[in-house]
């Protein structure tokens, strides 16, 4: 049942509060108007600023002197004596945590229930005073999906074409187009196609998904990614690479009919600078799917109930792109303070991560989680439980064979042949490097060689390399630690060499 066919069924049903959860307030009053028409109820609409209106072919004043709550609450317990009707209040989380309108909404509650009308309290995020809540029903509305979309992008079509004169055809294009306005709200879909019609004369999917990134981008919290890295950026990882390429085409219809469910996502452990991050972006490109990156430390905010609505409203923006990659890096840092969240900030920090973790393990659209970990301890047990992920496997310091392929890589993206360097020289002297630090010796190799006027080669290399302090040798007791803690709990990402590294024994989760 989607969430229209369900308010209408809570209408009917003669629910006497219904609280609905979303930022989109035409869209929720087209649909009301619709239902309250087809049940032929009254629809009536307050807002604090303009008091109650009638909804016919437009918005009537009823009363525009009860903007406050007391007053609209026993001008609305008149209307609900005198006919069937629904009221919507919009904007209603600041009003509704005095004790004194606790006691009013309980008591038209009563009302409610001997009448054939219901209240309807509409707000971006669910804040419902603990009083409250066995008397109210929720409803999280979602982002449109494709056919909400569909008719608006046939609508425009049509009007701009008669209103222009312009001739703009959809030419197979259509579902591109959609899949593009997918995570936008109806207004800011319209909005877009407005944009691309007036920029490019015509419905261009690169400009809505340029707008969305934007759109995207404003809530702070998301941030879409054009991943350009693929796994031949990669050097090792073969274990965690067959893994993936295994599950790529999991998320098609027909793995639906072989019986196979999406994949849920993977957490990969260790120290930094190992790929991890490098592996979330290749696997966007590779599975053919938008990246969304979570920053949990801009989810926090410093009003009451942002940080629960920042999250909510994270989570709805991955479930209507889905199927889509979600990247969270260093998922421990959002795990800080959370056994003193009670104490430090009246649990906020306990709500939000509770919110991550039951999306995860419940979520039923394809959103596949790709979460990185520096340290693991500082990650909670239900982090790990099953359900949580597919898998969690520990992406150690690469092996020699590992260096070597790295070494290529960098060298080839700098425009040099590998054939030309003494790759398994490089490769025997950084054992105990990350390939973040290969990248950086390449690096400041090319800037030595450049500053002295020459090309390239071995000896720039070498020295660089002689003169760097890698970070297990800084840090040789927590990578050791680490190693440990993944012989117990994870899959080896790469398939070892002679060199120390993870061993494969595995518990499984």
């Amino acid at each position: 049942m989607n969430w229209e066919e369900e308010l209408k069924t809570l209408i009917r049903a003669r629910y006497p509060i219904i609280w609905l959860t979303s930022s989109e307030e035409q869209r929720v009053i087209q649909k009301l108007s619709e239902i309250t028409t087809d049940l032929e109820k009254t629809f009536y609409v307050w807002s604090a600023t303009k008091g109650i209106q009638k909804l016919t072919a437009d918005l009537e004043d009823v009363d525009p002197g009860a903007v406050s709550i007391d007053s609209s609450l026993m001008a609305f317990t008149e209307l609900i004596n005198q006919e069937k009707a629904v009221m919507l209040m919009k904007d209603i989380h600041p009003f509704i945590q005095e004790p004194l309108t606790i006691r009013m909404f309980k008591d038209i509650y009563f009302e409610l229930k001997n009448s054939y009308s219901t209240l309807i309290l509409l707000a971006p995020i669910t804040d419902i005073p603990i009083d409250l809540q066995k008397y109210v029903t929720v409803i999280d509305i979602p982002l449109p999906e494709k056919e909400e979309l569909r008719k608006i992008l046939e609508v425009m079509v049509k009007d701009v074409n008669e209103a222009l004169n312009l001739n703009i055809e959809l030419n197979g294009n259509t579902d591109t187009i959609l899949n593009a306005g997918l995570g936008l709200t109806l207004d800011e879909f319209e909005n877009v196609l407005a944009k691309s019609i007036v920029a490019k004369r015509n419905l261009d999917p690169s400009t809505i998904i340029t707008e969305k990134e934007q759109i995207i981008k404003k809530t702070g919290i998301l941030e879409y990614y054009h991943s350009m890295e693929s796994m031949e950026d990669i050097g090792g990882l073969e274990n965690l690479k067959s893994w993936l390429m295994r599950r790529k085409k999991a998320f098609s219809r027909e793995a639906r009919e072989f019986g196979l469910r999406p994949p849920k996502g993977i957490l990969m452990v260790g120290a930094p600078g190992t790929g991890k991050s490098l592996t979330a972006k290749a696997t966007a490109k590779l599975f053919g799917m938008p990246l969304l990156k979570l920053d949990m430390s801009k989810v926090f905010g410093s009003l009451v109930g942002e940080s629960e609505k920042n999250m909510a409203e994270a989570l709805k923006i991955a479930e209507s792109i889905a199927p889509c990659i979600l990247f969270v890096d260093e998922i421990e840092k959002a795990f800080a303070g959370i056994s003193s969240s009670g104490e430090t900030d009246s649990g906020v920090t306990a709500r939000v991560i509770g919110q991550l973790l039951t999306w995860m393990q419940e979520r039923q659209k394809p959103v596949f989680v790709v979460a990185t970990c520096n340290d693991p301890f500082k990650l909670p047990p239900e982090m790990t439980r099953a359900g949580r992920f597919d898998d969690i496997f520990h992406v150690d310091l690469p092996s020699r064979s590992e260096r070597e392929e790295i070494f290529r890589i960098h060298l080839n993206k700098i425009g040099r042949d590998p054939g030309n360097f003494d790759i398994s020289e490089f490769a025997r002297l950084t054992e105990g490097y990350s390939g973040a630090e290969i990248e950086q010796i390449i690096t400041e190799a090319l800037y030595r060689a450049f500053d002295e006027g020459l090309e390239l080669d071995n000896q720039h290399i070498i020295e660089e390399i002689q003169g760097y302090m890698p970070l297990s040798k800084k840090r040789k007791d927590e990578i050791e630690r680490i190693r440990k803690w993944a012989e117990i709990y994870c899959k080896p990402a790469s398939i070892r060499d002679s060199e120390s590294g993870s061993k494969a024994r595995r518990i499984e989760l």
